[in-house]
C-alpha cells in the first residue's frame, strides 16, 4: 500500500496557536444618524478588474492627428451610469497614443488632458494613470485606472483596473475605522463593495477579488460592533467636484443569540435575507438581527498566517428570537488530499478544510505551497509540491 506523508510549512502553528476570544457584544444605546464625507483615495494595484464595454466607431474625430499609414483605431467606452453617455476614443497603435474626447463633442484639440502614451508598442498595451471622468446629477469626479487594451484583428479587447475608492473615518464606541466605497465601473447598481476595517489598517492594501474580507458587497442594513443600521451612499457636490457621502441611520431590528464553534476567526460576515453581520474576532456566543443567513464568509489569522473561507455559500442559518442557532465555522484547519487513478499516474488534489468541512485558502504572498512526500515500507517514491489553482 502506497502511503503519502505531508508536511506544511506554517500550518502547525495555525493549528495549535490559542485565540483569545474579543469581548462580548452590546448594543450601545446612541441613536443619533452618523453621516461621513468620503474623499478619494487611489491604491498602487488594483482593486478590481473589469472587462472592456467597448465597441468600434468610423466617423473621424476633429482634431485628429495624421496618422500616415499607421494602425488607428476610434472606439467608445461604455460606462455603468446610466448619467455617462458612451466616452469616445481613438488609439493609435502604432505610436503607442490614446486619445479620449472626455467631453464627449467629437472634437480632441479642445481634450490635452485626454492624451496617454504608452512606452510598449505592439498589439497589447497598458496605459497607467488614466484618469476617468464620472458624472451624474452631483457633478463630476475622476476614477484612476490602468487600462489594458489589445488590438486581436477581431476586435478591441482588455480590462480597466481600478484604483480609485472613497474612503472617510466613522467612530463607534470610541473606536476609530475606516470606511469606504467602491464604484461599479461598468454595470449593475453605482456601489460595488463597502470598506469597512479598523482606522490604524487604513495604508495596508486591499482588493476585491478575495485576499481579505475588509471590503464586501454594499449592505443597505448593516449589523457592526453590537449595533444596527440602514446604510446609504449618495453623491453630493464637493470642494473639487462631485464626491460622496455615507449615511448611517441606528435601527432597532430583534435579536437573537448565535453560538460558534470553531477558532482564529478574525472576522465572520454573515448575509441574510435583510441584513448582513460582521463580526470581527467573535466570541463564543452573539447576537445578532433575526434572520435566515445563507452566505459565510471568515477570514482566520494567526499570527503571521491568515485565510479566507473559499465558499461563501453554506446551509441556511435561522437566527430566531426564541432558541440560540449554532455554526461552526473556522479552524482548526487540516490538510486533505484525494488521490485517484488516471492510467498510470496518481492524481493528488490537496485541500485544506476548516471545521465547518468547508476549503479555505491560505494567504500565499511570499510562501512555498505546501508539500508531499509518497513512501512505501520507509523508501521515498515520490516527493514535491503541490501548485495553487
Amino acid at each position: 500500500m502506497v502511503t503519502p506523508h505531508f508536511s506544511w510549512w506554517p500550518l502547525v502553528a495555525l493549528l495549535l496557536a490559542a485565540w483569545s476570544a474579543g469581548p462580548a457584544f452590546a448594543q450601545a444605546p446612541a441613536n443619533d444618524p452618523i453621516s461621513i464625507a468620503l474623499e478619494p483615495r487611489d491604491v498602487e494595484g488594483s482593486l478590481m478588474n473589469w472587462g472592456l464595454n467597448i465597441q468600434p466607431e468610423s466617423d473621424p474625430f476633429t482634431g485628429e492627428p495624421d496618422a500616415g499609414k499607421d494602425t488607428v483605431l476610434r472606439q467608445s467606452l461604455t460606462l455603468a451610469s446610466s448619467e455617462n453617455k458612451p466616452l469616445p476614443l481613438l488609439w493609435n497603435v502604432t505610436r503607442g497614443t490614446l486619445h479620449f474626447d472626455l467631453n464627449r463633442n467629437r472634437d480632441l484639440e479642445d481634450d490635452p488632458q485626454g492624451r496617454y502614451t504608452n512606452s510598449t508598442r505592439g498589439y497589447y498595451q497598458e496605459y497607467k494613470d488614466v484618469l476617468i471622468p464620472w458624472s451624474d446629477a452631483s457633478g463630476v469626479r475622476t476614477q484612476r485606472v490602468n487600462l489594458h487594451i489589445a488590438n486581436t484583428g477581431g476586435g478591441v479587447h482588455g480590462y480597466i483596473a481600478q484604483r480609485t475608492y472613497w474612503q472617510g473615518k466613522l467612530t463607534l464606541e470610541g473606536k476609530d475605522y475606516q470606511v469606504g466605497i467602491v464604484e461599479n465601473l461598468l454595470g449593475g447598481s453605482s456601489i460595488h463593495s463597502f470598506l469597512l476595517r479598523p482606522w490604524e489598517a487604513r495604508d495596508k492594501p486591499f482588493d476585491l477579488i478575495g485576499q481579505t474580507h475588509d471590503a464586501f458587497d454594499f449592505a443597505q442594513h448593516l449589523f457592526f460592533a453590537g449595533r444596527a443600521f440602514d446604510l446609504a451612499a449618495r453623491t453630493e457636490a464637493g470642494p473639487t467636484g462631485s464626491r460622496y457621502r455615507l449615511d448611517l441611520q441606528p435601527q432597532t431590528p430583534a435579536l437573537g443569540d448565535l453560538r460558534l464553534t470553531g477558532t482564529h476567526v478574525r472576522r465572520l460576515i454573515l448575509r441574510g435575507q435583510h441584513h448582513t453581520a460582521v463580526l470581527d474576532n467573535p466570541p463564543a456566543s452573539v447576537r445578532l438581527p433575526v434572520d435566515t443567513y445563507a452566505r459565510v464568509q471568515a477570514q482566520l489569522e494567526a499570527g503571521s498566517l491568515a485565510a479566507i473561507r473559499s465558499e461563501a455559500s453554506a446551509p441556511a442559518l435561522a437566527v430566531t428570537d426564541s432558541k440560540p442557532a449554532s455554526l461552526t465555522v473556522g479552524g482548526p484547519l487540516t490538510n486533505h488530499v484525494t488521490i485517484r487513478r488516471r492510467g498510470g499516474v496518481l492524481v493528488l488534489n490537496y485541500q485544506l478544510l476548516g471545521a465547518d468541512g468547508a476549503p479555505y485558502r491560505l494567504d500565499t504572498t511570499d510562501r512555498e505551497p505546501p508539500q508531499f512526500t509518497i513512501r512505501q515500507d520507509n523508501r521515498e517514491l515520490a516527493s514535491g509540491r503541490f501548485q495553487y489553482g
